[in-house]
């Protein structure tokens, strides 16, 4: 007679034990090795060394800075051009004037729909989880 093998018995585990067992096993991973000028023990995240030394930009430009510029221009015009046509009675005194300005009116409107629409259809939305957990 031989001895008896265990059987193996697969059950099923649920999805919250699934992400659980994961993630002990990620926090059981060792982390990377942080450089030698570092000092901070190879455990700790990040070497606040190595963060301090990146270079960081005081100011950047972004596609909404863009949109923001040229609907503030929108917005002078349109109250120059108003100011202008309450102060003076025949503005614009020419034809040429007259199609210069709107011209010029033109343009920033559709600049500024123009940028509008780029933002938005370049904008990054978060993922749907994020935003629950936001909320």
């Amino acid at each position: 007679m031989t001895a008896a093998r265990p059987i193996a018995i697969r059950t099923r585990i649920p999805a919250g034990a699934r992400r659980t067992l994961r993630a002990a096993v990620r926090t059981a991973r060792r982390s990377r090795e942080h450089p030698a000028g570092c000092g901070w023990p190879s455990g700790a995240r990040a070497c606040p060394r190595a963060t301090a030394a990146r270079p960081r930009a005081a100011v950047t430009f972004t596609t909404v800075t863009g949109f923001y510029i040229v609907g503030g221009v929108l917005a002078a015009w349109a109250l120059l051009v108003s100011a202008l046509g309450v102060m003076r009675e025949d503005f614009p005194a020419t034809p040429r004037a007259t199609r210069l300005v709107g011209a010029i009116s033109i343009v920033l409107v559709v600049a500024a729909i123009g940028s509008a629409i780029y933002l938005s259809a370049t904008e990054e939305h978060e993922p749907e989880g994020e935003r629950a957990a936001a909320h």
